[in-house]
């Protein structure tokens, strides 16, 4: 259980520092993988999408950790958001081919978050539910 908990935790730490990062910093972060924001609107929706989503889910692992009741809701999460991510870049680089050194930097860390979040979520002790869910998981 504590492992669990210190994954989950981890990916919170992760994710919060990210969403921080991109509230401060929306242009400079952005620049650095290639996306140039050309109008004010366009600034915004990255602080909203990159910088607000990856903190509230940040907040949200973060909280699941420290609390039994929620680990599990936690490490699902971070199951589905880094498997959600590995999914759409594995998609982009097929379409668009190998898009250099930093998306295949990014394609690992959010593997290794989906394969933590795994191990953290077969660690939580599992509950009829739980089981139900990793039953259905198309793995």
């Amino acid at each position: 259980m504590k492992r669990a908990r210190g994954i989950v935790f981890a990916a919170g730490v992760l994710f919060g520092l990210t969403g921080v990062a991109f509230l401060v910093w929306p242009v400079e972060l952005a620049g650095e993988i290639g996306i140039r924001l050309e109008s004010p609107l366009a600034a915004v929706d990255v602080r909203a999408l990159y910088g607000g989503l990856d903190l509230g889910i940040g907040l949200f692992l973060g909280y699941a950790a420290l609390h039994r009741s929620l680990l599990r809701a936690g490490a699902l999460l971070q199951v589905a958001v880094f498997g959600g991510l590995v999914a759409g870049r594995t998609l982009g680089m097929a379409v668009e081919g190998a898009a250099g050194t930093v998306a295949w930097v990014l394609m690992a860390i959010e593997g290794a978050g989906f394969l933590g979040g795994w191990f953290a979520l077969k660690r939580c002790g599992h509950s009829e539910e739980t089981e139900r869910i990793l039953r259905d998981l198309p793995l």
